[in-house]
């Protein structure tokens, strides 16, 4: 059983990875079987052309955006689950003390419950949101 299963004690709906290198995009499902070890579901990739991103940085926006909905069409997968890593020069991170039971939003931004611990001091990351819907 997953740490987070452990933690949580539930089984958890079917994830997508996305990793968005300097040269294609790459998506992986993750399901969970009745035993609550992870089972690759799908994979799939798409190749992107020299110079759409460089130096880290995404130079051609819409083309990329289009390599990931390709990516996702050519998977097959209907999860909206998604998790990506961000590299630390994209995330913005502060130090917050939460007061005592918060829960719902602070700062008009939503905080999980197990966040909300009294004096206790978490990150929060954040960085802008890219949207690639049209």
């Amino acid at each position: 059983m997953s740490f987070l299963s452990q933690l949580l004690g539930q089984k958890h709906p079917a994830m997508i990875g996305l990793d968005i290198s300097s040269s294609s995009v790459k998506l992986v499902e993750l399901g969970q079987a009745s035993s609550g070890e992870l089972v690759l579901e799908r994979f799939a990739s798409e190749p992107f052309e020299k110079g759409w991103i460089t130096d880290g940085q995404i130079e051609k926006f819409d083309e990329v955006a289009e390599a990931v909905r390709k990516v996702v069409g050519k998977s097959g997968t209907r999860t909206k689950q998604v998790v990506m890593a961000m590299p630390q020069s994209a995330v913005i991170t502060k130090k917050i003390m939460l007061p005592a039971g918060a829960a719902g939003r602070v700062g008009g931004q939503p905080v999980h419950p197990l966040l909300a611990r009294r004096g206790q001091s978490r990150f929060l990351r954040h960085r802008p949101q890219h949207h690639l819907g049209r």
